[in-house]
């Protein structure tokens, strides 16, 4: 591909030839070469560039396809999204933090775009940004999940969060991608906190979980009142607070006390974990909160469902003996396989 007409003249300096032959392009008063231009030495079309494909048979055809190369990039960065501003009163979070602290009320990214453009398209392909917010939704529950090792590299873990629109709508957010999980959610910033236990609520005198926002400690009624929110907003009242919420990936071990009294130890690696967040402490949901699915060394059929409490990061996992290959699944090495398998009972964990 070639050009027959000087359109560009003016805007375009050849400098002196350097002692490898090529010859400097400057565009636009640049002070550095934009490019190089040098001749294979035969053929009839012997003139390129350095950062160009084509071959011309005029130096100045490959000086002028260096400037029309130069304007189409600045016509593409011209037409590529901006990041979207977050709005007044929010503050980006973790997924990590929000499903910790319970944080149901957010604003989730609607569309983003790749930092390097030369990426779009390419799965998982590097640093993200949002370039739309949705409006506030509620937040039913998160789960972050893995994918198998071969396609782990490729396109990274993913994500299925659950949400209420503003309609009341169910809706479902699907971060894919390590770089998409990373732009998190909005959040409010004036959150109330989940104090660390239950007491009697100053303002109403009701025994509740309390919340703390601003100088004022009060119920969850007396709380979503004075906000203005709807009391399913505020943050979830865990009834067993996860301390940490491993992603997948990490090293893990769980002690599981024998019949014995002795310890058994087991070791393996996350593979997803899970946060419900619906119910209220005015209307509690009898289940665990938190759920995480370890692929432990015993285990045969998949992963096992382990409270998040009884989950302890490590370095690296066992080595494998004898005896773990006659073991057929955590539960039936326990004597209390209650801590170790949480068993589902239609959508109760």
């Amino acid at each position: 591909m070639g050009t027959n007409t000087r359109r560009h003249e003016g805007r375009y300096r050849m400098g002196k030839r350097n002692e490898d032959g090529r010859t400097p392009l400057y565009i636009d008063g640049s002070k550095d070469p934009v490019d190089f231009i040098w001749s294979t030495g035969h053929g009839g079309r012997p003139w390129t560039t350095e950062n160009t494909p084509d071959f011309h048979d005029r130096k100045w055809k490959a000086a002028e396809r260096v400037v029309d190369m130069v304007d189409a990039r600045r016509a593409a960065v011209e037409r590529r999204p901006v990041p979207a501003a977050v709005p007044e009163g929010y503050r980006q979070a973790s997924w990590e933090e929000i499903a910790l602290s319970g944080i149901r009320r957010v604003m989730v990214p609607e569309e983003t775009a790749y930092v390097d453009p030369a990426h779009d398209g390419t799965p998982d392909g590097g640093p993200r940004f949002v370039t739309r917010w949705s409006d506030p939704v509620r937040l039913v529950d998160v789960t972050w999940l893995s994918r198998v090792a071969h396609h782990r590299a490729e396109y990274g873990d993913f994500m299925n969060v659950n949400m209420i629109t503003a309609g009341g709508f169910r809706s479902t957010h699907w971060p894919e991608g390590d770089h998409a999980i990373a732009l998190g959610a909005l959040v409010p910033v004036d959150t109330p906190l989940l104090t660390v236990s239950p007491s009697f609520c100053a303002e109403c005198g009701a025994d509740s979980a309390l919340y703390a926002a601003g100088q004022r400690v009060a119920c969850g009624p007396c709380t979503a009142r004075r906000l203005g929110w709807e009391i399913e907003s505020l943050p979830h009242p865990h009834f067993e607070s996860p301390k940490a919420l491993y992603a997948p990936g990490t090293l893990v071990e769980m002690r599981v006390p024998r019949g014995d009294g002795g310890t058994d130890i087991h070791t393996g690696t996350v593979k997803e974990w899970h946060v419900r967040l619906d119910g209220t402490s005015t209307k509690p949901i009898g289940y665990e909160a938190a759920n995480v699915r370890v692929s432990f060394d015993v285990s045969r059929y998949g992963a096992d469902n382990c409270r998040a409490s009884e989950l302890r990061k490590i370095d690296a996992l066992a080595p494998k003996s004898t005896e773990d290959a006659t073991m057929t699944t955590i539960s039936s090495t326990a004597s209390r396989p209650d801590m170790i398998r949480l068993r589902f009972l239609g959508s109760t964990l």
